[in-house]
Protein backbone atom coordinates (compact mmCIF):
# COMPACT_ATOMS: atom_id res chain seq x y z
CA UNK A 1 0.00 0.00 0.00
CA UNK A 2 2.86 2.57 0.17
CA UNK A 3 4.20 4.28 -3.41
CA UNK A 4 7.65 3.32 -3.17
CA UNK A 5 9.20 6.71 -5.26
CA UNK A 6 7.39 9.00 -2.00
CA UNK A 7 7.12 6.86 0.80
CA UNK A 8 3.48 7.51 0.64
CA UNK A 9 0.47 5.74 0.62
CA UNK A 10 -0.77 4.38 -2.90
CA UNK A 11 -3.79 5.00 -5.25
CA UNK A 12 -4.71 1.11 -4.05
CA UNK A 13 -4.46 2.13 -0.57
CA UNK A 14 -6.52 5.36 -1.13
CA UNK A 15 -9.53 3.77 -3.06
CA UNK A 16 -9.13 1.51 0.00
CA UNK A 17 -9.90 3.99 2.75
CA UNK A 18 -12.40 5.35 0.70
CA UNK A 19 -14.21 2.15 0.41
CA UNK A 20 -14.28 1.62 4.01
CA UNK A 21 -15.41 4.72 4.96
CA UNK A 22 -17.59 5.46 2.35
CA UNK A 23 -20.51 7.73 3.47
CA UNK A 24 -18.23 8.98 6.67
CA UNK A 25 -17.21 12.89 6.25
CA UNK A 26 -13.97 13.72 4.73
CA UNK A 27 -12.18 16.33 3.55
CA UNK A 28 -9.31 16.77 0.59
CA UNK A 29 -6.79 18.69 -0.32
CA UNK A 30 -5.34 17.32 -4.01
CA UNK A 31 -2.36 18.61 -6.20
CA UNK A 32 -1.24 17.56 -9.30
CA UNK A 33 1.94 18.66 -10.80
CA UNK A 34 1.20 20.55 -14.39
CA UNK A 35 1.82 18.54 -17.39
CA UNK A 36 2.93 15.79 -15.56
CA UNK A 37 3.98 13.58 -18.45
CA UNK A 38 6.26 16.57 -20.46
CA UNK A 39 8.05 17.48 -17.23
CA UNK A 40 9.06 14.07 -16.47
CA UNK A 41 10.07 13.90 -20.13
CA UNK A 42 11.88 16.94 -19.93
CA UNK A 43 13.52 16.61 -16.31
CA UNK A 44 13.95 12.52 -17.23
CA UNK A 45 12.56 9.45 -15.44
CA UNK A 46 15.72 9.18 -12.70
CA UNK A 47 15.78 13.49 -11.94
CA UNK A 48 11.53 13.20 -11.59
CA UNK A 49 11.89 9.78 -9.13
CA UNK A 50 13.84 12.04 -6.86
CA UNK A 51 11.72 14.80 -7.03
CA UNK A 52 8.43 13.00 -6.27
CA UNK A 53 10.87 11.27 -3.17
CA UNK A 54 11.83 14.73 -1.86
CA UNK A 55 7.80 15.67 -2.09
CA UNK A 56 6.69 12.98 -0.14
CA UNK A 57 9.31 13.63 2.31
CA UNK A 58 8.24 17.07 2.56
CA UNK A 59 4.36 16.16 2.95
CA UNK A 60 4.77 13.88 5.37
CA UNK A 61 7.02 16.40 7.41
CA UNK A 62 4.42 19.45 6.86
CA UNK A 63 1.44 17.52 7.34
CA UNK A 64 2.02 14.66 10.07
CA UNK A 65 -2.03 14.35 11.62
CA UNK A 66 -3.08 14.15 7.60
CA UNK A 67 -3.42 10.98 5.51
CA UNK A 68 -1.00 11.58 2.17
CA UNK A 69 -1.51 9.55 -0.79
CA UNK A 70 0.71 9.71 -4.31
CA UNK A 71 -2.04 8.06 -6.83
CA UNK A 72 0.18 8.50 -9.88
CA UNK A 73 1.15 10.65 -12.91
CA UNK A 74 1.91 13.61 -10.60
CA UNK A 75 -1.53 13.79 -8.50
CA UNK A 76 -1.24 13.96 -4.36
CA UNK A 77 -4.15 13.34 -1.98
CA UNK A 78 -3.68 15.27 1.59
CA UNK A 79 -7.23 13.19 3.21
CA UNK A 80 -8.44 14.09 6.79
CA UNK A 81 -11.74 12.79 8.81
CA UNK A 82 -11.13 16.09 10.92
CA UNK A 83 -12.36 19.31 9.39
CA UNK A 84 -9.13 20.50 7.35
CA UNK A 85 -8.88 24.20 6.80
CA UNK A 86 -8.07 23.43 2.86
CA UNK A 87 -7.23 27.32 2.19
CA UNK A 88 -4.08 26.92 4.56
CA UNK A 89 -3.28 23.44 3.03
CA UNK A 90 -3.26 24.92 -0.36
CA UNK A 91 -1.17 28.28 0.37
CA UNK A 92 1.72 25.72 2.25
CA UNK A 93 1.63 23.74 -0.94
CA UNK A 94 1.68 26.87 -3.28
CA UNK A 95 4.36 28.89 -1.36
CA UNK A 96 6.70 25.37 -1.51
CA UNK A 97 6.17 24.68 -5.05
CA UNK A 98 6.93 28.14 -5.46
CA UNK A 99 10.56 27.27 -4.58
CA UNK A 100 12.59 25.09 -6.65
CA UNK A 101 13.24 21.02 -5.52
CA UNK A 102 17.34 20.63 -5.33
CA UNK A 103 18.18 17.38 -7.24
CA UNK A 104 21.51 16.92 -6.95
CA UNK A 105 23.67 19.61 -8.37
CA UNK A 106 20.37 21.17 -10.29
CA UNK A 107 17.33 22.92 -9.13
CA UNK A 108 13.78 21.64 -10.66
CA UNK A 109 10.82 24.36 -10.69
CA UNK A 110 7.56 22.71 -10.58
CA UNK A 111 4.18 24.07 -10.66
CA UNK A 112 0.86 22.68 -9.10
CA UNK A 113 -2.71 23.18 -9.14
CA UNK A 114 -4.69 22.45 -6.13
CA UNK A 115 -8.24 20.91 -5.41
CA UNK A 116 -10.61 20.97 -2.84
CA UNK A 117 -13.53 18.56 -2.02
CA UNK A 118 -15.14 17.74 0.99
CA UNK A 119 -17.63 14.60 1.04
CA UNK A 120 -20.36 16.30 1.78
CA UNK A 121 -21.17 16.86 -2.31
CA UNK A 122 -22.53 13.52 -1.99
CA UNK A 123 -20.37 11.76 -4.25
CA UNK A 124 -22.14 8.24 -5.28
CA UNK A 125 -18.81 5.94 -4.83
CA UNK A 126 -15.45 5.75 -4.90
CA UNK A 127 -15.30 5.47 -8.90
CA UNK A 128 -17.16 8.71 -9.45
CA UNK A 129 -14.38 10.36 -6.38
CA UNK A 130 -11.48 9.31 -8.48
CA UNK A 131 -12.92 10.16 -12.01
CA UNK A 132 -13.60 13.75 -10.41
CA UNK A 133 -10.79 14.23 -9.13
CA UNK A 134 -9.01 13.22 -12.54
CA UNK A 135 -11.49 15.27 -14.62
CA UNK A 136 -10.25 18.14 -11.66
CA UNK A 137 -7.01 17.83 -12.35
CA UNK A 138 -7.21 17.70 -16.24
CA UNK A 139 -8.84 20.68 -16.55
CA UNK A 140 -6.67 22.47 -14.14
CA UNK A 141 -3.93 20.99 -16.54
CA UNK A 142 -5.65 22.26 -19.81
CA UNK A 143 -6.06 26.09 -18.93
CA UNK A 144 -3.94 28.52 -20.79
CA UNK A 145 -3.71 30.80 -17.53
CA UNK A 146 -2.98 28.53 -14.67
CA UNK A 147 -5.39 29.26 -11.99
CA UNK A 148 -3.30 30.89 -8.21
CA UNK A 149 -6.34 29.43 -6.59
CA UNK A 150 -7.63 26.26 -5.55
CA UNK A 151 -10.52 25.12 -7.50
CA UNK A 152 -13.80 23.60 -5.32
CA UNK A 153 -14.71 19.99 -6.80
CA UNK A 154 -18.56 20.50 -5.93
CA UNK A 155 -21.80 19.03 -7.39
CA UNK A 156 -20.53 21.40 -10.93
CA UNK A 157 -17.83 18.71 -11.39
CA UNK A 158 -20.19 15.88 -10.62
CA UNK A 159 -22.77 16.75 -13.05
CA UNK A 160 -19.76 17.58 -15.72
CA UNK A 161 -18.10 13.97 -15.35
CA UNK A 162 -22.07 12.30 -15.80
CA UNK A 163 -22.09 15.02 -19.17
CA UNK A 164 -18.65 14.30 -20.55
CA UNK A 165 -19.45 10.55 -19.98
CA UNK A 166 -22.57 11.00 -21.78
CA UNK A 167 -21.23 12.22 -24.82
CA UNK A 168 -18.61 10.19 -25.14
CA UNK A 169 -21.43 7.04 -25.08
CA UNK A 170 -22.98 9.11 -27.82
CA UNK A 171 -19.89 9.66 -29.85
CA UNK A 172 -18.59 5.94 -29.38
CA UNK A 173 -22.42 4.60 -30.01
CA UNK A 174 -22.27 6.94 -33.55
CA UNK A 175 -18.97 5.65 -34.48
CA UNK A 176 -20.37 1.62 -33.93
CA UNK A 177 -23.19 2.16 -36.05
CA UNK A 178 -21.39 4.68 -38.89
CA UNK A 179 -24.08 7.38 -38.19
CA UNK A 180 -21.19 10.09 -37.94
CA UNK A 181 -21.11 12.87 -40.24
CA UNK A 182 -18.38 15.84 -40.66
CA UNK A 183 -19.40 18.91 -41.83
CA UNK A 184 -16.76 21.55 -43.00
Amino acid sequence: FLEHRTGLFNRRSFEGVMQENFGRRYWLVSFGIYNYADVRELYGAQQMDRCLAQIGSWIRKTFPGVNSYYLRNGIFILQSFQPLDQETVSHRIQQRFGESWQVGESERFLDVGCAFLDSSICVSSVHVLMNCISMAHRHLDEKVQKPTEAIQVDGKYVRGLHEERAVKRALERAVENDSVCVFL
